[in-house]
């Protein structure tokens, strides 16, 4: 093995001795010298940094000796952004080596200061001491001297800001040769300044680390000079890298690579990385650094703000270092030297740990890592991206389809490969290194998560997948075929890479078909491999070879078996190799039937003996247990060439049987009836079943053309109609009077809307919005046995384009014949060429306009059949087996009445009994709407034919809706109209709108108190003016006994329509059906006034009056007082952090509906929510729908009885304070007597206290994505984003509120937070003081509704008390009782 050689080694030899200390943050250190442009340079080149090394370097200076006084042990260079690409924005690129050399320089020189070194260092010539001279004549340090201290100077180089993974072209238009070129440049400079070790850092895209090391690497063959390497990354608090590489993949990635230092840097502060160091020291054998932020920061009015102080900073430091194993600390952002000097005294000079042997092989993506000794073996590699062995996967690479090749590579995946076996070698395109540099990327930029096994000859295709893929890689394959030369190139760039190396048992005597030969062969790679190129023995992975028994032939029938020993014996001479198979190579040759049996019977005995990996397809590999015996026997005779006939006897089993291989899994549906498999979809919230191509609109198009019956035959002479498979229309066959209403019709149907034209995708986007005459029209509509391209009902008007194929003779006859019949029909036909719609679209459309102008008045269908609208069916039969109707139309009614209507009832039925949550019931509900939009094309309702209609609408000043909107889906998911007006609609609105819709009811929707107050004011307005429309009532903040209240008006009458109280969206349902129906009615009344009376008796009785209350007894105490008085902004808070503040247990029981679960319920659904809340924190921090802010700040106050009085801050040093606001509170009536301002220190007591408020926010961001999802009628997720975003709120309340003790200097748990609109504080009024204190609306975008509610909803505002005994507490009447007053 190759080992390297260094010319300055010292910081090697230290870190072998003790644990060595680095600097502070360079950045915060200069910001707070409150530098100025001159220093910089100019105006020009103000803030960058760097350049203060040749404009100002007294600043660098003093902030190197400002750490070095403490005592640190390396300090960095001032050269973090000193690349070219950086230095241009700043018109320096051209200096880009005259600053790295400057700001080595000058730390080199103070570093060798603070040594204490001898004046004459001793010059050793490399090779002759563990010490080595520079090549520019400066003398290594050494120990000699008493007391001496080694300092080090690390040449930092930090990251370009282009991020070669990413899908963004912006980002990631520098390839990996061009940022190798720029880590190149700026590495000279450092090397040839004196720095003692190079550290790449912050480093958030693991690509670009492997491109920095590869320039580095150029850089030290250029300039003689071979230093340590220094590697650190950045993983946010989620423990993942930018493109969401974790610990485990980057240590895989990086491991290998020639770095001799591996660690993390930035971005969290030490509590964040503990998961990812601990995982770095258990498993990493080179040394560890650690050097974390201080704490993660605040942007408190535009500056961040690094709230870890020096104690506890230090603290998590030296725990790091004696319970993972770190050898290296110091600090980053926000990070000064007092904190180091702190941690330095803790260390005591404390020895470096030892470091693990060796560390676990590995393959990975740029995201996870995978071992390559699987536990149960084997580690799987996916063999259909392979253009060499899958005919379709070459067909897609030609057609550029790279969305169907991603398909693909998932299906690979989630069929349980480990990793993808990529190979784009075509004869029709000899760019194979520019097609595997695209697949590639397309792969990794589509996040599959899986590594990847470049599977060419050609070393530059290899080289071209290595240098985008981010991971870490399996080379397939090299041999000797034709001598070593290849397989030393290939061997070069898996060093090079860090890449796996799959190799084959081949040399120049050909492919190794003997165990033994296998063996030598294996024998001579190794020595090649690790003797000659340094690699690990875990780098190989050896394929012994295998060759298909379908041949017979004498050379080959004892081969399987020689693989399964060649396999043992590799694997007893070099234990820490692995071994590979293309395992379908077995049976190549045998039926299709066969192959699946024989290759899993192979794999499981090639896995026994030894065999570390497979390429295979997963999916088309039953599992060996799964295998009936009889066909193991045959497969195992035949793989060990047990007998004579073996191959014969497994050719005779197989004949003629389909393979099981593509069997899916057990479908809950199989033997149901189409209405029956409708129906379960529905209520199991199952569009479509996995791995299903039919979905839930295609059950809907079965059941209804199933039962819609097939023409008469026509009349003698009448003629067939022959038409070829494959034209489009008039391709439907034979004449329908021989058309079965078979699959193949359906199907035929399906596909016609599944390919239209562009001429049909034209017409269809004029006619299918009704805007010709609100005419309704379908297309590729089945009629009398035809399938017409556009079809109105109503009109009996068929619309048909035609293409160059409607000029040939025979099809000019079939089209004439056709629309004879059609006419006869009553059904007229209109004609037009596909150019025509193209081209003169405006003649088309007003032709058809005319058409529909001669059949004015589109008489209605026939009346629906006897008994339509019960749910019933004929005893002893089926919903759905009932037979045919005369119409499609008939069809589609039965099919909403006995099909989709019992489905949802159930449904409703299921979440009464607390079967099912919300969130459920409104994925069922979306089901039921994919279903009913289908059903809609077939269905025809004159106006006037739906079960009712109903005017939605949220109260004026509520701003919530999502219950409204489930009320929504659910009452015209089942046959009523809906007139949804939306959220915060004045009263006058909402009558108005009623009247001219002509409305059957109303529903109105409250979650205030205060806002619910409007529900009674719309009831008196249409008792006023005499309009008898029922009213249906629900939300948060009303019940029952206030619904019946509300039915007697202000002048002692009752609304004689009535007003209902519905609990959910299911009782409003049943209200509204009820109401409709002219039988069940009259009781519904009935049942109403007698519940109005008895509420109206028991609210007449006489209740006893309330007492003169007494104030309560909380003490005084002493008053904390913050830094600053006055408002502050805090915006963009960490959402990572908030997110830790989540309180899991209200989001999944309260918001997200799981309050009633308990059990194996609860726990099922626990284990649901989680993963779905992980899934939703990912996306939310991704695309940044989430963004927590808010405002907060101090004021001096007093309180004076119950009235809090807040004064200006600026008075507090004048003669008077000056009052600037009063906020008045309730005090409890009995108990305690509490009132929120008995914590505050009097008037009169010569005591000034002080008091908080705080608003947060998570942004309009969140309002926008949940109005697109209900846009989009996607309720369920709305429902969970709603949830989410509203308990982030809390969150972010939360997360504020312990800043603000901090600012106070008071204990962790000491002081509340009390909202307006809970117990303590039940009024909202107070958010427009609130608003007027601090600067809500200009700096969080915020408003407030005119019921003084928090707009975005996901927001909250809190007076926040810093009492010791401050509790929450009610007050007042209950809720109950303000609603009925």
């Amino acid at each position: 093995m190759t080992e390297r050689i260094y010319t300055n080694r010292a910081y090697l030899d230290a870190l072998e001795k003790k644990v060595l200390v680095y600097d502070g943050a360079m950045g915060t250190s200069i910001q707070n010298l409150n530098l100025t442009a001159e220093h910089f340079g100019g105006e020009k080149y103000n803030g960058c940094n760097d350049y203060l090394v040749l404009t100002y370097p007294e600043a660098v200076e003093k902030v190197h000796r400002s750490f070095f006084d403490v005592g640190v042990d390396v300090v960095e260079t001032d050269t973090f952004r000193a690349n070219r690409l950086t230095l241009d924005e700043y018109g320096l690129g051209d200096k880009t080596y005259e600053i790295n050399f400057a700001a080595a320089s000058l730390a080199r020189k103070i570093a060798d200061e603070y040594s204490n070194l001898p004046s004459s260092p001793a010059l050793l010539p490399l090779g002759e001491g563990s010490e080595s001279p520079s090549p520019l004549g400066r003398g290594v340090r050494g120990e000699g001297g008493a007391g001496n201290q080694p300092r080090f100077v690390a040449g930092s180089i930090g990251p370009t800001g282009k991020l070669p993974s990413a899908d963004d072209p912006d980002l990631s238009d520098l390839g990996y040769d061009d940022l190798a070129e720029l880590f190149r440049e700026q590495a000279i400079g450092l090397l040839e300044g004196g720095a003692d070790l190079l550290l790449i850092e912050t480093s958030q895209d693991i690509l670009e680390v492997k491109a920095a090391i590869t320039g580095i690497q150029t850089a030290f063959e250029e300039t003689g000079i071979r230093i340590p390497l220094q590697a650190q990354i950045t993983l946010d608090i989620t423990g993942r890298m930018l493109f969401g590489t974790d610990i485990a993949a980057a240590l895989a990635i990086l491991e290998g690579l020639p770095i001799d230092v591996i660690g993390m840097n930035c971005s969290t502060g030490p509590e964040h990385m503990r998961e990812p160091i601990a995982f770095l020291g258990e498993n990493a054998p080179l040394p560890v650094s650690c050097i974390p932020n201080a704490g993660l920061p605040l942007n408190v009015d535009g500056v961040a703000v690094y709230p870890l102080e020096p104690e506890p900073f230090a603290n998590a430091m030296i725990e790091f270092v004696e319970k993972y194993n770190i050898s290296i600390v110091g600090g980053c952002c926000g990070t000064t030297p007092a904190h180091l000097e702190l941690l330095i005294e803790k260390l005591h000079d404390k020895e470096s740990p030892a470091r693990p042997s060796h560390s676990t092989p590995r393959l990975a993506s740029g995201i996870r890592s995978f071992t390559m000794r699987q536990e149960p073996a084997p580690l799987l590699i996916g063999e259909r991206c392979n253009a060499q062995g899958s005919r379709k996967f070459k067909r897609l690479l030609l057609a550029e389809d790279w969305d169907a090749i991603l398909e693909i590579a998932r299906g690979q995946v989630d069929s349980g490969a480990h990793a993808l076996d990529i190979s784009v070698a075509v004869t029709e395109n000899d760019n194979e290194a520019g097609l595997m540099r695209t697949v590639v990327r397309k792969l990794v930029t589509a996040g599959i998560d899986v590594p990847l096994a470049f599977d060419t000859t050609d070393p530059e295709a290899m080289e071209a997948g290595l240098k985008v893929a981010p991971g870490r890689s399996l080379i397939n394959s090299t041999h000797l075929e034709s001598g070593r030369e290849k397989a030393d190139q290939i061997f070069g760039l898996a060093r090079k890479h860090n890449a796996a190396v799959l190799v084959l048992t081949i040399d120049e005597e050909g492919m190794a078909k003997t165990a033994e030969r296998k063996l030598e062969v294996a024998k001579r790679i190794y020595d090649i491999a690790i003797n000659d190129h340094g690699l690990q023995p875990s780098d190989l992975v050896f394929d012994v070879l295998t060759f298909t028994l379908a041949t017979g032939d004498e050379e080959y029938i004892d081969s399987a078996k020689d693989t399964i020993e060649g396999i043992k014996l590799i694997k007893a001479e070099y234990p820490g190799v692995f071994t590979s198979l293309g395992v379908s190579n077995v049976s190549f040759g045998l039926s299709k039937a066969a192959r699946p049996v024989i290759n899993s019977v192979f794999l499981y005995h090639c896995v026994k003996a030894g065999m570390d990996m497979a390429i295979i397809n997963p999916a088309h590999t039953p599992p060996y247990s799964e295998i009936p015996a009889e066909e193991r026997e045959l497969a195992e005779d035949l793989i060990f060439n047990n007998r004579p006939d073996a191959l014969q006897r497994v050719i005779e089993h197989f004949e003629g049987r389909e393979s099981t291989a593509d069997s899916a899994q057990a479908n809950p549906t199989e033997g149901m009836t189409l209405a029956e498999r409708l129906h379960w979809r529905i209520v199991h919230r199952q569009p479509a079943q996995a791995g299903e191509s039919l979905s839930v609109e295609n059950d809907v198009d079965e059941i209804v053309l199933g039962r819609f019956p097939h023409p008469s035959p026509l009349p003698k002479g009448e003629g067939t109609l022959h038409s070829p498979i494959g034209r489009r229309v008039g391709d439907e066959g034979d004449s329908p009077a021989k058309l079965p209403m078979s699959d193949a019709f359906k199907a035929r149907v399906r596909e016609l809307r599944k390919d239209a034209t562009d001429p049909e995708k034209l017409m269809w986007s004029l006619l299918r919005n009704r805007v010709l005459d609100g005419a309704k029209f379908r297309r590729q509509h089945p009629h009398k046995g035809y399938i017409l391209d556009f079809y109105c009902h109503q009109a009996k008007l068929a619309i048909e384009l035609d293409g160059s194929g409607h000029l040939e003779d025979k099809q000019i006859q079939h089209d004439e014949e056709r629309t004879k019949i059609l006419e006869e029909d009553g059904v007229k036909v209109l004609r037009f060429w596909n150019s025509d719609v193209s081209n003169d679209t405006e003649t088309v459309l007003g032709e058809i306009w005319e058409a529909l102008d001669e059949r004015g008045g589109f008489p209605h269908p026939s009346p629906l059949p006897s008994g339509e609208g019960t749910h019933s069916s004929p005893a002893g039969r089926r919903a759905g087996d009932e037979g045919t109707f005369d119409t499609l139309h008939d069809s589609a009614i039965y099919t909403l009445n006995n099909v989709l209507l019992p489905a949802m009832k159930e449904v409703g039925d299921k979440f009464g009994a607390g079967e099912l949550i919300l969130p459920f019931v409104l994925q069922s509900a979306e089901v039921m709407k994919k279903a009913v939009a289908r059903l809609e094309e077939y269905l025809e309702r004159a106006e006037g034919t739906s079960k009712g209609k109903i005017v939605l609408a949220t109260v004026y000043g509520d701003v919530h809706d999502i219950g409204k909107n489930l009320v929504k889906t659910i009452l015209s998911n089942n046959g009523f109209e809906v007139v949804d007006l939306g959220k915060q609609v004045p009263a006058e609105t909402i009558i108005n709108a009623a009247i001219e819709e002509n409305a059957d009811a109303i529903g109105l929707s409250a979650l205030l108190v205060s806002t619910s107050k409007q529900m009674p004011l719309i009831i008196n307005e249409l008792h006023r003016r005499g309009k008898n429309i029922p009213i249906l009532l629900g939300g948060a903040a009303i019940n029952r006994r206030f619904g019946r209240r509300i039915n007697k008006t202000e002048d002692g009458a009752w609304y004689g329509a009535g007003a209902f109280y519905c609990k959910d969206a299911f009782e409003g349902l049943e209200t509204m059906e009820l109401l409709q129906d002219a039988e069940q009615k009259p009781a519904l009344m009935e049942r109403l006034q007698a519940e109005v009376k008895v509420e109206a008796e028991r609210a007449s009785a006489p209740s006893e009056k309330k007492m003169n209350i007494q104030r309560s007894r909380v003490q005084p105490i002493p008053i904390p007082l913050p830094s600053q008085l006055g408002p502050r902004i805090v915006k963009d808070m960490p959402l990572e952090l908030v997110f830790e503040h989540l309180y899991k247990k209200e989001l999944f029981r309260l918001s997200w509906g799981a309050k009633n679960a308990h059990g194996e319920k609860w726990k099922k659904l626990e284990a649901e929510f989680e993963s779905r809340l992980a899934k939703m924190k990912k996306d939310a921090l991704q695309d940044g729908w989430l963004k927590p802010q808010g405002v907060y700040g101090f004021w001096p106050c007093q309180a004076d009885g119950d009235d809090l009085v807040i004064y200006d801050p600026e008075s507090l040093n004048a003669t008077k304070v000056s009052p600037i606001e009063k906020f008045s509170f309730p005090r409890q009536p009995t108990g305690d007597n509490l009132c929120l301002a008995d914590y505050f220190a009097p008037v009169g007591s010569e005591q000034m206290d002080v008091v908080a408020f705080q608003v947060v926010t998570v942004g309009l961001e969140a309002t926008e994505k949940l109005d697109a999802l209900q846009a989009a009628s996607d309720y369920s997720e709305g429902y969970f984003i709603h949830g989410l975003a509203v308990q982030t709120a809390e969150a972010t309340a939360e997360y504020l509120h312990r800043h603000i003790r901090r600012e106070m200097g008071i204990a962790e748990g000491q002081s509340k937070r009390y909202s307006w609109g809970y117990p303590a504080i039940p009024d909202l009024d107070d958010h427009k003081k609130v608003f007027e204190l601090l600067p809500v609306e200009d700096a969080l975008g915020m408003s407030l509704s005119a019921a003084y509610q928090l707009i975005p909803e996901q927001s909250t505002a809190a007076i926040v008390l810093h009492h010791p005994n401050a509790k929450y507490f009610t007050v007042g009447e209950s809720r109950t009782e303000q609603l009925t007053k």
